[in-house]
């Protein structure tokens, strides 16, 4: 019991040093703990289709907002109903643009999960990836 109070306490400190930083992914702004290399922003923009990242800049992300062409992730359709897809990637070869949309999603998944190991390029291809959107009706494109 002794142990889980110090811990709790131990964490508590630590969290309190700890500068906030957010993820914002559409219209969505989601609070991370894990370092990110940049040092001088506390903001990370994405843009929810293609997953382009920005940090710090939510003018450089409404520019590339305006500009994205992209309406679902760069995969195959494997499912759909409704307004809900699953798209595919990773079963054959990666294209260029497969690569970095999987390279960007590792990144991403890196600040909500705290660990050691880092994204080695060479091995982000040996996966299959699902990629679960909503599609937007009005826009026409997924979310």
């Amino acid at each position: 019991q002794g142990s889980s109070f110090f811990s709790t306490n131990k964490g508590l400190a630590i969290n309190s040093l700890i500068k906030k930083q957010f993820f914002n992914f559409g219209r969505y702004e989601i609070e991370f703990l894990f370092p990110i290399n940049n040092k001088k922003t506390s903001s990370i923009y994405a843009c929810d289709i293609c997953l382009k990242h920005f940090y710090g800049s939510s003018i450089a992300f409404q520019r590339h907002n305006a500009k994205c062409l992209s309406i679902q992730p760069p995969g195959k359709l494997v499912y759909k109903e409704n307004d809900l897809a699953i798209f595919q990637i990773g079963e054959t070869k990666l294209n260029i643009k497969q690569y970095i949309y999987i390279k960007s999603l590792c990144r991403i998944a890196r600040l909500f999960i705290n660990s050691n190991k880092s994204i080695d390029d060479t091995k982000i291809d040996r996966f299959t990836y699902y990629i679960l959107c909503r599609r937007d009706p009005i826009l026409s494109q997924c979310q």
